[in-house]
């Protein structure tokens, strides 16, 4: 397995919003100007150009703590070239997705339609869907090689959708779970933050035991006078174009940018501090799986009356439930202690006593 560390320039093609009405005041570097232009980046994220094995993976990414940009490890998939729109219209067209504004600004709830009905209107208005992957999709997309066996295969989580036209860009936040975020078509530009520096930055956390967060920052017009310490963080960056692949740990700060029409698959994969790859021993790492062929904790089939995401692991959930009933010397629980404990494992806040006894 080759590494290859690039030294080439990242540009951030996101147009420039007009310069400031003129004063006598002296404007730091970067003022005004999108995230990423206050100070240069530490440099790029590790590229593979061949794709690790789920032990590769864990060795110097997972365990490590480390991003890596897996590239062209979703060649193969189907979806490469069938995923047009013509084509998603016809086959998919009547799956129910998520929609949400091009901009995200976490305030606007998603709205639910169907995948014809988006394709039609989205280079009209300013959606993009995110939202989990229908199953009837999975078919059209490989599993990468670090998922096709082992401790990461037995933790699949969710799987999602990502679908844009130009110019769509994400707030600067983070999530819970292991991620492998695979394009299919176009170009993302990615700047990363370890979270070391969340004290240098105004992050909003998520619901407690929710494991994400974000930051009310704007990305395309940094105003260093309010947020002087953004000056100060250190970023990485990343390319990702059609066949590409990037790992990114729980919690790593993250803010994505893509300048056409782009469409992307991520695996959701839950954290783990063990890893176990027995059963990779005889794994043809080079025969194709199907996504369709692996089994995924929480899916969306057609017809159901949610379209939901970010669902918590229910192995942890049980496990924690356990735990927490064996500390408090309870053998028989009535419904009112069995919600009194679904919401203590579900909560950030130490559990002393139980205050039902």
């Amino acid at each position: 397995m080759k590494l290859v560390q690039s030294d080439a320039s990242f540009h951030i093609k996101f147009p420039k919003l007009p310069p400031p009405p003129t004063t006598n005041v002296t404007h730091p570097r970067g003022q005004y100007e999108e995230l990423g232009m206050q100070r240069p980046p530490i440099g790029q994220v590790p590229e593979y150009f061949e794709t690790p094995t789920p032990r590769e993976l864990w060795d110097k990414h997972v365990k490590m703590y480390r991003p890596g940009v897996l590239r062209g490890a979703l060649n193969g998939s189907p979806a490469l070239h069938k995923w047009t729109d013509e084509y998603l219209a016809s086959e998919y067209g009547d799956q129910e997705v998520l929609v949400e504004k091009k901009y995200e600004d976490r305030k606007t709830e998603p709205k639910r339609m169907g995948i014809e009905g988006f394709l039609q209107q989205y280079t009209q208005h300013n959606w993009y869907v995110v939202t989990i992957l229908p199953n009837v999709m999975r078919k059209d997309l490989k599993v990468p090689k670090p998922l096709m066996c082992s401790t990461f295969r037995e933790n699949m989580q969710e799987l999602n959708l990502w679908i844009g036209t130009h110019g769509t860009r994400s707030m600067l936040h983070f999530d819970a779970d292991n991620i492998i975020h695979c394009l299919v078509s176009g170009r993302k530009d990615w700047i990363l933050i370890n979270p070391d520096n969340k004290p240098l930055v105004d992050m909003v956390m998520g619901e407690p035991g929710q494991g994400s967060g974000f930051s009310h920052l704007n990305v395309d017009a940094v105003d260093l006078f309010s947020t002087p310490e953004i000056a100060n963080v250190p970023w990485e960056y990343a390319t990702l174009y059609a066949g590409d692949c990037l790992y990114l740990p729980p919690q790593y700060l993250h803010q994505v940018r893509s300048y056409n029409r782009s469409i992307s698959a991520t695996y959701l994969f839950y954290p783990r501090d063990t890893f176990d790859d027995s059963d990779c021993a005889n794994v043809d790492f080079d025969s194709y799986l199907s996504l369709k062929d692996i089994y995924v904790y929480w899916v969306y089939e057609k017809g159901q009356e949610t379209v939901d995401m970010g669902y918590g692991n229910p192995v942890n959930v049980r496990g924690g439930f356990e735990d927490l009933i064996k500390h408090m010397n309870m053998t028989n629980i009535d419904f009112k202690e069995y919600l009194y404990l679904m919401a203590a494992t579900n909560s950030d806040e130490a559990i002393v006593e139980n205050p039902l006894q």
